[in-house]
């Protein structure tokens, strides 16, 4: 027999019609595939409700409301960088309801926002090249000794924006670049 219990309401009413015209279970279930107790929990929903449809929304109900879920989207579209556990926190701040991170994480993934690392950009701005340039181009003819006593401040690593962790961004699916992170 097959793995598959799903029974659509296609297959449901071709089990009421064999069965109305007089077939027996295991010649049913033969026919259609199923197990025998597949083919009486189909009748037995038949012969209850008149028809195929099966309960919506089982399981737990939902902690967050519709209101805020669009303002966890709204953080993340306000700041890419914001981390699920600052979100968490903001909810829990101005509607009062305490939400995990992993919460915030699963609605942001329903509105298609993905989690993923942030492109790498040069932080040179353009000021800084043209120094530079001017400055290498002064001193092009100068010799090795010359310049092993010039001291490069920006040979230090100082970290200035952001951590020094590891950073996450969240985008749309499609969306690789653009001008906020």
């Amino acid at each position: 027999m097959a793995h598959n219990t799903k029974v659509t309401p296609d297959l449901g009413k071709e089990i009421v019609k064999m069965k109305v015209s007089g077939m027996i279970l295991s010649a049913i279930s033969r026919n259609v595939r199923r197990s025998k107790s597949v083919i009486s929990r189909v009748l037995k929903l038949y012969e209850e409700t008149k028809g195929f449809e099966l309960n919506k929304a089982t399981g737990r109900p939902r902690k967050t409301t519709m209101r805020d879920d669009r303002a966890m989207k709204w953080y993340v579209m306000k700041d890419p960088f914001e981390t699920a556990a600052g979100i968490s926190k903001k909810i829990k701040v101005n509607s009062g309801t305490k939400v995990s991170p992993f919460t915030v994480i699963r609605r942001l993934k329903e509105f298609g926002l993905k989690t993923c690392y942030p492109a790498t950009k040069p932080t040179i701005i353009k000021k800084n090249k043209l120094e530079k340039l001017s400055f290498v181009e002064a001193h092009v003819n100068w010799r090795d000794e010359t310049c092993s006593k010039v001291h490069f401040s920006n040979e230090s690593k100082f970290n200035l924006v952001g951590s020094y962790g590891r950073q996450y961004v969240r985008r749309f699916t499609g969306d690789w670049l653009n001008s906020k992170g």
